[in-house]
């Protein structure tokens, strides 16, 4: 007996199978420099904000709390890097509009998202610099290739 109310049957999978290791392995030499460039970034920016927690926390719950927080935020950016690495496009948008609207929140509002001291607003300034030539270099004509579905 064929239940009325059971949710229609469909096929899912990828559109497109996922790039093997060996093309991985053969993107574009601009999708190389871009993705060390965010795995750079990724590390300065973690050691900054460990080193940051540390020097002006003494709690160390507050401590573990910020060690969790980038945990999670390290996986993340992690998996973006690397799906930008395999091709996807999705994730090249995604890192333009995140990086457009963190930009835009440091523009619109500096004193509270932009570090007061030195050190920090050095290392901010060196990440979005690194951050920008990535994202300029996923972009140019070159590496467009490389997000297109075949």
């Amino acid at each position: 007996m064929e239940n009325r109310y059971a949710p229609p049957n469909s096929p899912v999978a990828d559109l497109v199978p996922a790039k093997s290791d060996a093309a991985i392995s053969s993107a574009p030499q601009l999708v190389k420099i871009a993705t060390a460039l965010l795995w750079l970034s990724l590390m300065i920016g973690v050691c900054n904000v460990l080193y940051g927690a540390a020097a002006r926390s003494h709690n160390a719950a507050v401590v573990a709390a910020i060690v969790v927080v980038m945990g999670i935020v390290f996986g993340l950016y992690s998996g973006l890097i690397l799906a930008i690495r395999r091709g996807r496009n999705w994730a090249r948008i995604f890192l333009l509009i995140a990086m457009f609207g963190g930009y835009l929140l440091t523009v619109l509002r500096p004193g509270r998202y932009f570090p007061k001291e030195t050190v920090g607003a050095v290392v901010w300034v060196i990440q979005a610099m690194m951050q920008t030539t990535a994202l300029c270099l996923l972009f140019l004509r070159p590496a467009r290739p490389w997000f297109r579905r075949s």
